[in-house]
């Protein structure tokens, strides 16, 4: 074979990996972590060190995504809705409140009051209860800028926490007004 010809069947390879590894062919046994192909799980790698999504990153720090990981509890709720689609109560949601400086403010004593303590002061993932938690903390403030991420999809993602997901993040529905939820959202599009 020529080069070009290895390259275009390198290239075809590498696709194939990626799409297989998105669509969950790689994906771990069970809830979504365990041991993984180094990006399919929350535990060994295919080196044998820690996965992408639980382990340390290609540096040695956090991973890609911040936190304890790549992406945290954001993988399994990503794959949730891939699969599942967002509950059609959820998916026209759109954040009736303007990011005013008043709006900002209370989103921003309301996200400390009730999610620093897991998504860490910057919503990288890394607050102090983060480290007990299997999966870790999605690191927020990357993945509420993702296309998934419309307001209909963070609203949820904090109404009903993780209940579908069988994660440990509560459900903030009844503790919090909705106005109070769309501060949480106008804050977080800020991180």
């Amino acid at each position: 074979m020529n080069s070009p010809t290895k390259a275009l069947l390198g290239m075809a390879a590498v696709s194939a990996l990626a799409l297989a590894a998105a669509s969950g062919a790689f994906a771990a046994q069970g809830e979504g972590y365990g041991p993984g192909m180094g990006g399919a799980g929350y535990g060994p790698g295919m080196m044998g060190g820690p996965g992408m999504m639980g382990g340390p990153g290609m540096m040695g720090g956090p991973g890609m995504m911040g936190g304890p990981g790549m992406m945290g509890g954001s993988v399994l709720r990503h794959q949730y809705v891939m699969q599942n689609g967002l509950p059609a109560k959820y998916a026209s949601l759109s954040d009736p409140l303007r990011p005013t400086r008043k709006n900002l403010s209370a989103g921003k004593k309301l996200y400390q009051a009730n999610c620093s303590s897991c998504h860490g002061a910057s919503g990288l993932g890394d607050g102090p209860a983060a480290q007990a938690l299997n999966p870790p903390p999605a690191n927020i403030a990357a993945t509420s800028r993702m296309p998934m991420a419309t307001d209909g999809y963070l609203y949820w993602t904090i109404a009903e926490g993780g209940a579908p997901l069988k994660s440990a993040m509560p459900a903030f529905q009844g503790g919090l007004t909705p106005d109070q939820i769309w501060q949480i959202i106008l804050y977080l599009r800020q991180l």
